[in-house]
């Protein structure tokens, strides 16, 4: 986590990444965001809240990821939560997997005639410590650790992108290149990186082009309304004609937050009552706290 919205020496943090988002999805400006990714990972603290913003603001408007030449680890959670994925040709994808190291200088220590005591409360308090050998039982410990975070990490990339937790556990975080992370279905196009941003735009106009002409009934129609219905794809607001009161095309908000709610909880219930999470309601639960999935996708995927 870095403490400035720019790239500090490089790097961009979780908080940076969500902040650009929140701006990004605000901005009526804005029609779709690109990530644009060359990272090995990073720390589990941030990582899942960050990519469920991703798949919050995908709700909102399309954002997509561009492995340029990497996101692996952590990179590959943020990238799994886009709407869609691209990789380069060489762009290096994966490694679904936690990690963690403990590190034993007693010995170097011992040999430098420094001699370390350890005072305190509670048995557990210095588990891990790097002045001594770790103990079997905090080593199960903190195994036990990694192999749940990992499990999470499966759920959550199988919630963002359909694959069952099986098959992500399955990769056992391997690595892909290319191709590969589309045969894998980690990926959804390969393209060249200074084209990214053509295909998205590309995909976003066809997209916009597709929903416009769906509301025009009449080819008669003026270009007037034409110009309104295709405002109406960006912002979801039909702006008022000339003469009519612009309180009058106001929504009742207090209406649509109580639907809205309404319907939220009937998505979250409906996914935690199916039969289908019958003995995994833990990756029930990871799914109904997912932005967007729907019941019916939950159920294929605890299925």
């Amino acid at each position: 986590r870095t403490r400035a919205l720019q790239p500090y020496s490089g790097m961009t943090g979780y908080n940076g990444i969500i902040a650009r988002l929140q701006q990004a999805a605000s901005d009526p400006m804005v029609d779709g965001i690109l990530l644009d990714m060359d990272t090995p990972g990073g720390m589990v603290a941030g990582a899942f809240d960050c990519a469920d913003i991703i798949a919050r603001v995908r709700d909102i408007k399309p954002v997509w990821a561009l492995a340029n030449d990497m996101n692996c680890s952590a990179g590959q959670l943020l990238a799994s939560a886009a709407s869609r994925r691209l990789v380069t040709q060489t762009a290096r994808t994966g490694s679904i997997g936690v990690m963690m190291a403990h590190s034993n200088y007693g010995a170097a220590l011992e040999k430098q005639g420094v001699e370390i005591t350890l005072i305190y409360s509670g048995s557990h308090k210095v588990d891990g410590n790097p002045y001594s050998h770790l103990p079997d039982d905090v080593r199960e410990t903190l195994q036990s650790r990694m192999d749940a975070t990992r499990r999470m990490f499966a759920q959550k990339v199988s919630a963002y992108t359909g694959l069952s937790v099986q098959a992500v556990l399955d990769t056992e975080a391997a690595v892909y290149s290319g191709q590969e992370a589309i045969d894998a279905g980690l990926a959804d196009e390969l393209v060249n990186s200074t084209d990214a941003i053509t295909v998205m735009r590309d995909a976003l106009d066809a997209r916009k082009s597709r929903l416009s002409g769906g509301r025009m009934t009449k080819e008669t129609q003026s270009t007037t309304v034409s110009a309104t219905a295709s405002q109406a794809d960006v912002t979801g607001v039909v702006p008022a004609t000339e003469g009519e009161n612009a309180s009058a095309a106001q929504p009742d908000v207090n209406a649509q937050i109580t639907a809205a709610v309404a319907a939220e909880n009937s998505r979250i219930m409906g996914i935690l009552n199916c039969e289908e999470a019958h003995g995994r309601e833990e990756q029930a639960r990871v799914l109904a706290e997912t932005p967007g999935m729907t019941v019916e996708t939950a159920r294929r995927i605890l299925a």
